[in-house]
């Protein structure tokens, strides 16, 4: 598929074995866990009834060199649009998911377009039925490109916004208590003493770093997770071999950190990520909520923190999603987007109608709920109700 100019083209790679013949470029501009190249095999092979097979779009220059990747995945998967914490009824649908982190290499406004045109000749001739934008940058060239010359009956009408937030790490420990205002600081420090309190000579943070100790880590995790308002909406960390294989992956490669926090012998919290080109990728944390009233996940943070910064990384990014620690612990932030594309026939064009609807209807209520400063009570008392019923189902 050539673009008007002829500048470029595109190619579709759509075999794990094809994908060895780009794998030196690959490695070289990777920058994401996510869109590591043995992370996105090990993702395809692991989901064999989801994933249909990979779908990575290479951009090639006159010359035929390839000049940016972009990964992708053809799933067949239940496509169900959310109001909150509500879903919708699902429609069954093959979705082309261009990964968060999966534009590789360069794109410019031509070549940007080149993979819409890509895209949308998927689409057309059936080989899936919603293409998937995870999570891209506001400045993203395809994000911008696809709401400025795609008409918007066969896209959302805006992107679905968050906040994504990082934090700096100094080269100091202790640097969060020290950085807060003092009657905060008096705040966290009492929590911690509590702890100790409550718990003499059994508080201990166990570090989980070796392939050997990642079976260990993730039974721990499940006791904990099970829970927790995240596994009541289905998300979050679930002891599954997926995660131990993936675990693993980054454990032989010296990336794989894991932190559970144990009381008394009884693992109660935990945060487990990987350290990629010198930022710790946060991907999932948890605690006891019968423990809250001692700020369990504060103090597992202002833990994990110090140690990283004895590692030497330099900075923490905490992910996908919204959470108040996320805004009450990073110093800067950007906006991402996700967004869909539509094939032209009525299963995907009913669940463009769905999304469509939901999405005004959840802007709507947000709105109410920023003008009363109400949103953060919403959600907590929801997550509450979800981690009271998690923890009935688990007794």
């Amino acid at each position: 598929m050539q673009s008007k100019e002829m500048t470029c083209r595109t190619r579709a790679i759509r075999s794990l074995a094809e994908l060895e013949s780009v794998r030196h470029l690959w490695e070289a501009w990777q920058s994401h866990p996510n869109s590591d190249i043995d992370h996105f095999i090990t993702v395809c092979r692991l989901r064999p009834a989801e994933v249909l097979r990979p779908h990575v779009i290479v951009v090639e220059n006159r010359s035929g060199d390839p000049t940016a990747f972009v990964a992708a995945r053809e799933e067949r998967i239940n496509v169900a649009p959310r109001l909150g914490y509500l879903r919708a009824p699902a429609i069954k649908a093959i979705v082309l998911n261009i990964i968060q982190g999966g534009v590789l290499g360069q794109l410019d406004s031509d070549s940007a377009n080149s993979v819409l045109q890509h895209v949308r000749s998927s689409l057309r001739m059936g080989e899936c039925d919603i293409a998937l934008f995870s999570e891209m940058l506001e400045t993203d060239l395809l994000l911008n490109c696809a709401f400025e010359t795609i008409p918007w009956w066969w896209r959302d009408g805006s992107p679905a916004w968050t906040l994504h937030w990082q934090r700096a790490l100094p080269s100091e420990k202790g640097f969060l208590l020290e950085g807060m205002r003092a009657k905060h600081r008096s705040w966290i420090r009492k929590k911690i003493s509590a702890l100790e309190e409550n718990y003499p000579k059994g508080v201990v943070y166990r570090k989980c770093c070796g392939p050997d100790q990642v079976p260990i880590a993730c039974m721990d995790m499940e006791r904990i997770a099970k829970a927790t308002y995240q596994r009541g909406l289905g998300a979050g960390f679930h002891d599954n071999a997926e995660h131990r294989e993936r675990y693993a992956l980054f454990a032989r490669r010296g990336l794989f950190r894991c932190w559970v926090l144990y009381l008394n012998e009884a693992p109660k919290a935990f945060w487990v990520g990987a350290v990629y080109r010198n930022t710790f990728y946060s991907e999932a944390t948890g605690y006891d909520p019968q423990l809250r009233q001692f700020e369990l996940g504060t103090q597992m943070f202002l833990h994990m923190a110090d140690d990283l910064v004895s590692e030497g990384v330099r900075q923490i990014d905490f992910g996908l999603g919204d959470a108040l620690y996320k805004t009450r612990f990073g110093d800067h932030s950007f906006r991402e987007g996700s967004f869909h594309l539509y094939g032209p026939r009525f299963a995907p064009l009913a669940v463009r109608c769905a999304r469509g609807f939901m999405q005004s209807v959840d802007m709507g209520t947000r709105r109410l709920l920023a003008t009363f400063g109400a949103i953060n009570s919403v959600k907590t008392f929801w997550r509450r109700r979800i981690a009271g019923r998690q923890k009935e189902a688990t007794n």
